[in-house]
């Protein structure tokens, strides 16, 4: 019995070494679609390997292929040797098309090994955007550079193994218009582990990430080949004026030259390791406030193209039953700083609040979406009716006008209902006018007893005692509330102060207490249960510029961040900004 043990035991323990020493290749790419002239980045993993790797790409004429590094890894375990290999490869795309990446061969001691073929998709090279004339880009072969390896910009240092560069699309862009923040890290050597990366502080400014998160491609630049990583960020200025870009910050560690590497070098791999630490210059960017001329009275601060639909979910509905009105606006910009377009004066229908959603797309480094708005009616009166003047102002920052789009009109037929007027009951007086009783018009001959006028003049003597304590209670509230009205200011300062001792996620808090109390007293009405869109609507209705708006907006905004997604340690650089600002709507509102 024994011996079986012992058995069962050892062929066990020779399958586990079996399961051990089989080796597994894999190949993955980044991604599986890319345009003309940009890169994918191919890994070929092995694993489990016990003898030496090769390794044999196909020919892939479609693409410019280079090594990019390879690392390895040794384990001995119960005196069993296992290798494990990752090599890179960029290929950086030549011509539009769909095609296979593989199967890619792999020798292991003498015994060959496949990786499954990878489809990728190549589109036609992208257009040049607007502003980037001079950068480096991978979207075309440029001159006596047959291998697809594109200049680099004038000025460059070409001495360092490592550098960054930092710009924006537009340094003079308006108030909400998209400004695209490009980062270029240079490598002439494969790095090693983690790149570490410090974005710039971006206070002032609303950040959005943009699609692709970064690309990669060769470059050259006075004859030394480099491998570029460029990522970039969306950026949307919440105030007019000067501003300035913090530099980034990058941490690398460096193996060897790609040029050895693009030659194959055997040896590259024994070059010592380099830590570097990059930084880029300040960027400066001036935003242009909004123009006041021709700014049209129902502008909300939409700063982009977009056009306007508008659709009723029922083409027919009993009066005094709802309806549902939706006005979707897309199109390019940020379509979250989209304020509530104003309803015409629609008088045969009862409107409720205008509740608002947001789904924002970002595509070709452009960020994009649609903000619908949907407003509950409930129609009045029987009948055809015909909803017109449903527009939508924005300003267009390519046209540098504003711009005033229509939906078209909508009808709607209203059936009887519940309180279509020709049902309404009659007033009581008219119902009884008709009627005659029973015992005809001879007197009764009965009396009423004297304490039954007193009695019935209870009501009324119950009736002006409530209007005068109403009239009491109306004039001590405007006492008080006249004193929160001149203190409101004041109180929001002090509230403010602290967050010179708080953290993000407590200051985001202190700033939405803070701005709310300011606004219920100065405004004598309840505003903690609005939203952003609903106490713009109130503050255009008493005459607060645009730009204030926007600009309490963005601060409102930068603090429901903090509130819910801390990113930084304080929001002790928003007291002075906002205390600003609600002193300039104080002065607005006197």
């Amino acid at each position: 019995m024994r011996k079986t043990l012992q058995t069962l035991m050892l062929l066990a323990l020779l399958g586990l070494v079996a399961v051990a020493q089989t080796p597994t290749v894999k190949a993955s790419v980044d991604t599986y679609s890319v345009h003309e002239g940009e890169s994918i980045n191919l890994k070929v993993e092995v694993s489990g390997a016990a003898g030496e790797v090769e390794t044999e790409l196909p020919d892939m004429p479609e693409f410019e292929v280079y090594q990019t590094g390879s690392f390895s890894s040794t384990s001995i375990v119960n005196g069993l040797v296992s290798v494990g290999v990752a090599q890179n490869y960029t290929l950086v795309a030549k011509k539009a098309g769909r095609y296979k990446i593989g199967p890619i061969s792999v020798e292991i001691a003498g015994q060959g090994y496949q990786a499954e073929p990878i489809d990728v998709e190549v589109l036609p090279a992208r257009h040049a955007s607007p502003g980037s004339a001079g950068m480096p880009t991978a979207t075309a072969t440029p001159p006596n550079h047959p291998s697809l390896l594109d200049p680099a910009p004038d000025g460059l240092d070409n001495t360092r193994p490592a550098f960054i560069t930092a710009e924006v699309d537009r340094s003079t862009p308006y108030l909400n218009q998209q400004i695209t923040y490009i980062l270029k890290l240079y490598l002439s050597a494969a790095p090693i582990g983690a790149v570490g990366y410090e974005p710039p502080e971006t206070t002032g400014f609303l950040v959005e990430e943009l699609l692709p998160r970064s690309r990669t491609y060769a470059t050259e630049v006075d004859s030394r080949q480099y491998y570029v990583v460029e990522a970039r960020t969306a950026l949307f200025a919440t105030s007019p004026g000067k501003h300035e870009l913090n530099p980034a910050r990058v941490q690398v560690t460096l193996q060897d030259s790609l040029a050895s590497v693009f030659r194959n070098d055997p040896f590259a791999y024994l070059a010592p390791p380099r830590d570097m630490s990059l930084e880029t210059e300040p960027v400066a960017v001036d935003v242009r406030p909004l123009p006041e001329e021709g700014r049209p009275a129902n502008f909300s601060g939409a700063v982009g193209q977009y056009s306007l639909t508008a659709t009723l979910d029922k083409s027919s509905v009993g009066a005094g039953q709802p309806v549902h009105l939706e006005m979707t606006v897309s199109g390019q910009g940020n379509v979250n700083l989209i304020g509530t377009p104003a309803l015409p004066e629609l008088k045969k229908f009862r409107v409720y609040d205008t509740q608002a959603t947001s789904q924002v797309e970002k595509k070709d480094y452009e960020v994009t979406g649609t903000r619908v708005f949907k407003t509950v009616l409930v129609p009045l009166e029987e009948g055809r009716q015909t909803l017109t003047g449903l527009r939508f102002s924005f300003f267009n920052p390519e046209t540098e006008r504003y711009e005033t789009i229509e939906a078209p009109p909508l009808t709607l037929e209203v059936t009887p209902g519940k309180v279509s007027r020709r049902d309404l009951p009659a007033p009581v007086e008219d119902r009884l006018a008709g009627q005659k009783t029973s015992l005809g018009s001879k007197p009764l001959g009965l009396r009423a007893p004297a304490w039954l006028g007193w009695l019935q003049a209870l009501p009324l003597l119950a009736l002006g005692a409530a209007f005068a304590w109403r009239a009491f209670r109306r004039w001590r509230d405007a006492s008080s509330g006249a004193r929160r009205q001149s203190q409101a200011l004041r109180r929001a300062n002090r509230q403010l102060r602290r967050l010179r001792s708080v953290g993000a996620e407590e200051g985001g808090k202190v700033v939405l207490s803070a701005v709310h109390q300011f606004f219920s007293d100065r405004l004598g009405t309840v505003t903690s249960g609005l939203s952003l869109e609903e106490l713009d609507r109130l503050l255009t209705e008493r005459g607060v510029s645009p730009e204030l708006r926007q600009r309490l907006r963005g601060e409102l905004q930068a603090a429901e961040e903090a509130r819910y997604a801390p990113t930084r340690q304080s929001l002790n650089e928003h007291e002075k900004p906002l205390c600003r600002v609600l002193f300039e709507i104080e002065e607005a509102l006197r």
